[in-house]
């Protein structure tokens, strides 16, 4: 694994897929706590606005990349010493998912609508036939609070956490030591795209890093400011970063 990356204030490890699945398949055999978020470039903007955002980010174990837009930037900022792979947190999931299958990990999914709930584990079924599945609980930061105990006596391998930023974050840094489940990951709006609730982008956009274009045309009134608006400020917000280390050296 190569060299770590700060943007902003956030530490960023230059991972592979391989690099985040190895950490995973070790915590879980030596029965470590190890949770982890990947971080885009929505996530890294609201840092800079939202302090306890920012300070629970900096309490996770690892921080990756997710997506184009964190990916450039680190190739702005750094150049050839940037990130050396382009992570999709999307994929990583699924990655994580055929990697349980096979090792036989179990998994708990915590958030998402009640419609992804009740869709999840067949659509996940249809994918992955021996995947084992030890719970599914649908709802916010507020009412999941009641369900510690329920998560932590699972016993599960894998606890995906889909309540969305910032409520995922504070949740999850809360909470890891008392759920006591080996590998936990903030995965955001993850449970509707693995419930099939929404669709992801066609391949050739997922590949030339345009799947937020797909996001924006069936979400736009959610989803408008964080795209027209956010990649723009994005973008500046890196330039600006970029020249306050050149003036320093």
């Amino acid at each position: 694994m190569n060299t770590d990356i700060i943007i902003f204030q956030q530490k960023i490890e230059n991972a592979s897929y391989f690099d985040i699945i190895f950490k995973i398949e070790k915590n879980i055999a030596e029965r470590n706590t190890f949770f982890f978020h990947y971080v885009n470039f929505f996530i890294l903007l609201e840092s800079l606005k939202n302090t306890k955002l920012n300070n629970n980010l900096f309490k996770f174990d690892s921080l990756f990349a997710d997506g184009i837009g964190v990916f450039w930037a680190s190739r702005i900022i750094y150049g050839k010493r940037g990130l050396t792979y382009r992570i999709t947190g999307t994929d990583l999931y699924y990655k994580i998912l055929a990697n349980a299958e096979k090792n036989n990990y179990s998994c708990f999914f915590l958030g998402g609508s009640k419609k992804a709930s009740e869709l999840l584990r067949e659509n996940l079924l249809k994918k992955y036939p021996r995947l084992k599945i030890k719970g599914i609980l649908s709802g916010n930061m507020e009412s999941v609070y009641n369900e510690i105990d329920r998560i932590r006596e699972s016993k599960a391998d894998i606890l995906f956490v889909g309540l969305g930023t910032p409520d995922q974050e504070k949740w999850l840094v809360n909470n890891y030591r008392e759920i006591n489940i080996p590998v936990q990951l903030c995965v955001g709006s993850g449970i509707e795209f693995l419930s099939g609730v929404r669709k992801r982008a066609p391949a050739f956009l997922r590949k030339i890093g345009l799947e937020w274009i797909h996001r924006l045309i069936l979400e736009p009134k959610r989803l408008w400011k964080r795209y027209i608006i956010g990649i723009p400020v994005f973008i500046f917000k890196v330039i600006i970063f970029k020249y306050k280390l050149l003036i320093k050296k």
